[in-house]
């Protein structure tokens, strides 16, 4: 932080606070973002979380969604990183707002600190920080708190490792930022950062340094595993009996980089446009790649040190050396020989996204372009390349005036000149085709601009106006990732007190679980909303529209119909649920599907013979969605506005060996606990309750402890007729140790750093 503040006290903050507003000035309004995993998974389980640290509760374990999961032992969930506090103090709204801006806020300081540990120039480092924090790469990671969380860690990591041999305390502070991004939710980014730590930190030993540079990292490694126990410890386990270990070549290579996308380096919104509901050309069936994008300075500057190879550095050697093998290894599946890789590298086979390297290759480029900006000489503007930038800005202008005004007399020029193909076409035709043009034209236009500003800002030596236009340049250049919704989209404290077991909830009791129509037959879950939102007409029939994009009723009703995981903030329990890892042997109870489903389980039909086994005794139709008469059971319960709820034949949650349901008594269930009284009769000698079985759920009756069997895939417990005092809890052993050891080496941490010579 001396560091930082001596080299740019004056503008550490300023340009962070500007493009900050700039970029999310409708929070300001009252909006909030709304996207992906973050609406779906993070913001609910962040609810749920903080609902019960208000009680005094930390949840280890979520009862209301797949049967019962732990739940702080999935690194995902983020529970003990700090922005779960923030969703127990403020409105949840307010609390993603504030999640967003300060891990932005984290890395924007963790940029400022590698740069000017590398480079030592403050100039170097604010621009070396605007390409970062406002990158593709990052911006693209916001829509899923997990990855941002984790992703903003990755410039300290890198440059505390260039410390590691200079001052001892940094082996630990170095730790510490390990166990802050693997507690942020996402367990590959913290291997990429490592890894680029360890590959950056060698670059730089010095002759004779290689046994120090070996001593420190070995001791910074033994720093991190103790300290970062308390996360990797349960989540390798969690790891090693979910779905991830069982998934397909093909499903590990999801988000290999598609070559054509590498246009996205010159342009980002080239074949897709979220906010603009464009979609097009290899984006249409593939998964999003965000590449990089460095401006088209950055990109000039790398273009003239090319063209001057042979006066290269060692510097320059890694940074290009590292590019062009990182845009390789993210082609992933559209490489020849990569199942060989995944073969070998069993990392590569568990993870997914091959093109996730490209984190790595946006930092180092960060740091790499902003040194080129400052420190090589751009050739003087000559009369010739005056006139060049200026016929090209004017022929850029009328390719976005034609894309606005007699498109269709071009396009049917056009269409001519291909012997009619456009109009055969099954994709493109008039509106489809201007809509394409008008968004490359536009990104043109703007690039164009931000690039001549830049030019003259650099030759006159306007360092001010450069860093702005830089900036400038990437906020417009990636602000198609985001959607502002109004606050109430999330629900406020009093909403959900209110609607606590609401939604045909009391209905249930404790002795049945509920199935929920929406996310359960086609066109009813998010991912189809956000399809709906992200390829709009004339690109498909979305019914996402103007009105829709101001006031998203849409993902309220889903909210309000509790759409997977949307029941667990209101303790309603299902069967089904949306996680990061399932189970591998609750996913084959429910598993129709030749692959083994990552993320969630198989569609569940309301016949399906395994729901009463699971006391799945009602079925929660919101008929807000169209209805098939031929997909509802009978009797109708209830109809509570759009709601209906019907019953399913299920046995009791809790029953006896014979199905029969036990009288229960004094009932109390949290994450961690569930306890009760229970009446045996004399023909019952077991207790099964319909709940996942999990090797660490342990059981006392009347006071004493007692085997917990494995009842295909519920609990089972021995009982002797009469009445019993019954107590089943949740005491994952892993994250007991793991916190032990991790407490342990903090303690130790905090005095070494007190007693310890801090410098070698």
């Amino acid at each position: 932080m001396k560091l930082i503040f001596q080299f740019g006290k004056k503008w550490a903050l300023s340009w962070f606070v500007l493009f900050s507003l700039v970029r999310f000035w409708p929070m300001l309004l009252g909006k909030t973002l709304i996207f992906g995993d973050n609406y779906s998974l993070m913001v609910p389980g962040k609810i749920f979380t903080a609902f019960w640290l208000k009680q005094n509760i930390l949840p280890l374990w979520n009862p209301y969604i797949l049967a019962g999961l732990p739940w702080a032992g999935d690194v995902n969930q983020s529970v003990f990183y700090p922005s779960t506090l923030l969703f127990a103090i403020f409105h949840p709204a307010i609390a993603l707002n504030l999640t967003v801006v300060l891990n932005l806020f984290v890395s924007w300081m963790g940029m400022m600190f590698l740069s000017l540990k590398v480079f030592k120039k403050q100039n170097i480092a604010i621009v070396s920080s605007i390409l970062w924090v406002f990158s593709t790469q990052l911006t693209g990671s916001i829509n899923n708190l997990s990855t941002v969380q984790s992703l903003v860690w990755l410039p300290w990591i890198v440059g505390l490792g260039l410390l590691l041999t200079e001052k001892k305390a940094t082996r630990f502070y170095f730790s510490l930022a390990v166990f802050f991004q693997f507690a942020g939710g996402y367990p590959q980014h913290v291997v990429y950062a490592i890894l680029a730590s360890v590959l950056f930190s060698l670059f730089f030993v010095k002759k004779n340094g290689w046994f120090k540079w070996l001593t420190s990292w070995l001791q910074t490694a033994c720093w991190t595993v103790m300290l970062s126990a308390l996360i990797w410890l349960p989540f390798a386990d969690l790891l090693l009996k979910s779905t991830r270990m069982l998934q397909t070549v093909e499903q590990a290579g999801v988000g290999s980089l598609d070559p054509v996308m590498t246009l996205k380096m010159v342009l980002p919104y080239i074949f897709d446009n979220p906010s603009l509901g464009i979609k097009w050309g290899p984006a249409w069936s593939g998964q999003p790649n965000m590449v990089f994008y460095l401006t088209w300075l950055g990109l000039l500057m790398i273009a003239i040190k090319l063209k001057n190879w042979q006066q290269r550095t060692k510097l320059d050697a890694f940074f290009i050396g590292f590019t062009v093998i990182s845009l390789v290894f993210s082609l992933g599946s559209n490489l020849p020989g990569f199942q060989l890789i995944q073969n070998l590298i069993p990392f590569f086979k568990i993870g997914r996204y091959p093109s996730m390297v490209l984190i790595l290759t946006s930092l180092f480029l960060s740091l790499y372009v902003a040194q080129l900006i400052f420190l090589t000489k751009l050739p003087k503007l000559t009369r010739f390349w005056g006139m060049m930038l200026g016929l090209s800005l004017v022929a850029i202008g009328l390719l976005w005036l034609f894309s606005r005004w007699q498109f269709d007399q071009i396009w049917l020029v056009a269409d001519n000149l291909v012997s009619n193909r456009l109009t055969a076409s099954n994709f493109h035709n008039l509106v489809r085709d201007q809509a394409i043009a008008q968004m490359i034209s536009q990104n043109l236009l703007f690039n164009f601009v931000f690039f001549i500003i830049a030019i003259f800002s650099l030759l006159r030596k306007k360092t001010k106006l450069l860093i702005l236009v830089i900036g400038l340049d990437l906020v417009f250049n990636t602000q198609g990732n985001f959607f502002f919704a109004p606050q109430d989209i999330y629900p406020s404290w009093s909403q959900i007190n209110l609607e606590q077991g609401q939604v045909m909830g009391q209905q249930l009791g404790f002795q049945s679980r509920l199935l929920t129509r929406n996310s359960n037959v086609p066109y009813t879950d998010f991912g189809s909303y956000w399809e709906a939102m992200v390829v709009r007409a004339p690109f498909s029939d979305s019914f996402v529209d103007k009105q829709e994009l101001q006031d998203f009723n849409h993902a309220i009703n889903l909210r309000q119909g509790l759409t997977l995981d949307w029941n667990i903030t209101k303790s309603v329990p299902t069967v089904h649920g949306y996680t990061t890892l399932l189970p591998q042997d609750y996913a084959s109870i429910w598993q129709k599907s030749d692959q083994t489903r990552i993320n969630f389980i198989d569609q569940v039909k309301i016949d399906d013979p395994a729901l009463a086994d699971w006391a799945v005794g009602y079925y929660l139709v919101d008929s807000w969605f169209k209805l098939e008469t031929d997909d509802l059971p009978q009797p109708l319960l209830k109809q509570d506005g759009r709601f209906r709820l019907y019953q399913l034949p299920a046995k009791p949650r809790f029953r006896d060996e014979n199905d029969q349901a036990l009288e229960l008594n004094n009932f109390q269930e949290t994450p961690n606990s569930l306890k009760f009284e229970v009446k045996t009769q004399e023909n019952s000698h077991y207790l099964i309750v319909a709940d996942r079985y999990d090797s660490d759920i342990v059981a006392e009756v009347d006071g004493h402890k007692v085997e917990v069997i494995n009842d295909q895939g519920k609990r089972k417990i021995e009982l002797q007729p009469g009445i019993h005092q019954i107590k089943f809890s949740y005491q994952p052993q892993l994250l007991y140790l793991g916190a032990m050891i991790s407490l342990i080496t903090l303690v130790m941490g905090v005095v070494w750093l007190k007693f310890s010579d801090q410098t070698d």
